[in-house]
């Protein structure tokens, strides 16, 4: 990582750079997380560029494949100028200018603006760029688990087995999980689609330490030297024949209760991964069952149709549910639904 190199850049230059129908410059590398700052954080930093104040530094990295520049840190910066010159930022009370309002003197010192710019070469590897950004994110506007899973789908055998199976418009799986849970939704704001998928695999590969949505939990795992890209392969099709058993005892919890995954108010197409982390260990670790129940299925049946008319139960078990997933915790949950049939 030592070989990069600065210079200096006019917000003309960058802007410019992303126009075209092949832009010099992308904004979204498949590890970038989306627009997460607000109009009143745009406005701010455009009020900073007007008054000529210093721009923090932006980075760089021309990849080894293909002719665009990716950005690595500055895509709110960027983006943001970007809304400006384009009149989409709405300046409300604020008393900047929007930018059709600045006289020819005011847009040209816009544009002349000075930016440093870090840049890497192509021979970077793109794991090390990954973990760079990882780290520069690290304070400010924290990334989410979500958005920090995505920023490994370049790198992680995991990540992208993921997202051809619940992403990718192709899935036969795809269609087969949005007929019982609707339509997932792959673009969510801030990549918490990836908390609530990701886990399945990482769970069903190592165990439930890793059935969590914990980012410096599973991240080992993300990383080929701790998992190799030809196991995670390899354990497909165990994996698809669990996921097929968790819509088979969620379907059967719904025949057996109308509506029940409707009443949940699950959003995108994803159930939320801690308030189903009992029912997929049942499914990972059969052999918690006990001689009360032959299947997840009879066990997660029997026990909701109970929650569904006990209001004293159901008190005690959904706040259960929201209280951040331990490995003993899930155990105690199972142990406590089969005591409760």
């Amino acid at each position: 990582m030592e070989h990069y190199r600065t210079n200096t850049v006019k917000v003309f230059d960058i802007l410019r750079d992303l126009e075209g129908d092949a832009p010099r410059l992308t904004t979204n590398p498949e590890w970038q997380r989306g627009d997460v700052w607000t109009p009143a954080l745009r406005v701010n930093f455009i009020d900073t560029v007007l008054k000529n104040m210093p721009v923090p530094q932006i980075t760089l990295w021309k990849r080894s494949h293909g002719r665009s520049t990716v950005v690595v840190d500055g895509r709110q910066r960027i983006t943001t100028l970007q809304l400006y010159r384009n009149g989409k930022i709405p300046v409300g009370k604020s008393t900047i200018k929007k930018y059709s309002e600045l006289s020819e003197d005011e847009q040209t010192r816009f544009n002349d603006t000075p930016i440093l710019v870090l840049e890497f070469p192509q021979a970077a590897d793109e794991e090390d760029i990954c973990d760079y950004f990882e780290r520069i994110n690290a304070g400010g506007k924290s990334l989410s688990h979500g958005e920090l899973m995505n920023n490994r789908i370049a790198t992680s055998t995991i990540i992208q087995e993921v997202n051809k199976l619940f992403f990718q418009e192709d899935s036969e799986f795809k269609r087969d999980w949005e007929s019982l849970f609707g339509d997932i939704d792959g673009e969510t704001k801030r990549m918490s689609h990836y908390e609530n998928t990701v886990p399945y695999l990482t769970s069903s590969l190592r165990g439930a330490q890793f059935l969590t949505k914990s980012y410096p939990i599973i991240v080992p795992l993300l990383k080929e030297d701790e998992i190799a890209s030809d196991e995670v392969r390899g354990h497909m099709p165990v994996f698809m024949d669990r996921l097929t058993s968790l819509m088979d005892v969620m379907a059967d919890i719904n025949n057996a209760i109308p509506e029940w995954i409707n009443k949940q108010k699950w959003k995108g197409g994803l159930p939320l991964i801690r308030q189903i982390a009992s029912i997929w260990y049942t499914i990972i670790n059969p052999s918690i069952l006990d001689d009360k129940v032959r299947s997840a299925s009879e066990l997660w049946v029997r026990f909701y149709t109970r929650v569904e008319t006990d209001r004293n139960l159901a008190l005690v078990w959904w706040p259960m549910l929201r209280k951040n997933a331990k490995p003993r915790q899930i155990v105690g949950e199972v142990e406590f639904a089969l005591s409760m049939i």
